[in-house]
């Protein structure tokens, strides 16, 4: 892989990039600041497979750094890993909702490195269709190939506040210590009548949808953490804090009195509101290695209870 290290710390620097030279097919690029690596990106004329960002530095800091990395063309969908000495669940989550794949915690075992980045950039590589945000709002795009995907198709819009792609938030949820799981509560949320919206609406459509339910929540559940992906037909997954619990039907209603109101939703012409039914919030898994997948059905069953509740009730 071309790898970018940023870090301030010369000892780190040095470290990293000793590890990653043992592997001779590895060229490794080094810079000392946010600025810096910014002027790399923007001049080098071969692109970087791979970005090592530390999340605390001065002038810019990791997190920064890493949101104006993703408003590059060519680095919408690198993996970005932060090394960080911070275990805050308010600036891990930062730096996902920025854009960050995975995140290692300062000290580190040095034969951990090379492997987690192998992973990091298949999965950003193969897992998900990412989209720039901006295509959204620009016609010559509505029938592009570039929007070509599937009702189960995974996907990340960037520029949206709160969101990421499924294999960085389970990264995310795969590093919480059980006492930020005590912390933290997880729901999933679902488009109604998503089969039917997907065939009628045309992909441009399709993905203001996505933004609009993705930005409704962030604005429904404003001063508590949150971190969203979007896992495809229609289902989102959320983690929260646990206040959550207490006010998930209250959350539920008032997405949806946002989308009634959504301009963009409005423009489509559908014959009916975009809803959605939130499952019950719910602790992720405690058994670290078990979490992401046992966390990802389990919202998936909530939100079949709610389907069943809502039929009984018709």
């Amino acid at each position: 892989m071309r790898i970018l290290i940023v870090d301030d710390d010369p000892l780190i620097r040095d470290l990293v990039h000793t590890v990653l030279r043992q592997d001779k097919t590895n060229e490794v690029v080094v810079a000392a600041s946010g600025p810096a690596a910014l002027d790399i990106l923007h001049h080098e004329d071969e692109l970087f497979e791979m970005l090592m960002l530390d999340i605390e530095m001065p002038e810019m800091d990791g997190i920064e750094l890493c949101r104006s990395i993703r408003k590059l063309p060519d680095y919408k969908t690198t993996a970005i890993v932060m090394l960080t000495r911070k275990s805050g669940l308010s600036d891990i989550e930062g730096a996902f909702a920025a854009g960050a794949t995975d995140y290692i915690t300062k000290p580190f075992d040095v034969k951990d490195i090379q492997p987690r980045l192998r992973i990091a950039q298949r999965k950003m590589r193969d897992d998900c269709l990412t989209v720039a945000r901006e295509i959204l709002t620009d016609p010559t795009f509505e029938n592009s190939k570039a929007l070509e995907f599937t009702m189960e198709t995974p996907i990340r819009i960037t520029d949206v506040e709160q969101h990421t792609d499924p294999f960085s938030f389970g990264n995310y949820l795969s590093q919480l210590n059980r006492k930020k799981v005590g912390q933290s509560v997880v729901f999933a949320v679902q488009i109604n009548s998503f089969h039917r919206l997907f065939s009628t609406l045309s992909p441009l459509e399709v993905l203001k949808i996505l933004v609009e339910v993705s930005e409704g929540i962030s604005a429904t559940v404003k001063g508590r953490r949150l971190l969203n992906t979007y896992f495809g037909s229609g289902a989102f997954l959320f983690i929260s804090s646990s206040d959550a619990l207490e006010d998930w039907q209250n959350i539920g209603k008032c997405l949806n009195e946002i989308l009634a109101a959504s301009e963009a939703v409005r423009a489509m012409d559908i014959g009916s509101d975009v809803t959605v039914k939130i499952g019950r919030p719910f602790r992720p898994a405690s058994h670290r290695n078990q979490r992401v997948r046992k966390t990802f059905n389990r919202a998936l069953v909530q939100l079949g209870r709610r389907a069943q509740v809502g039929k009984s009730s018709a």
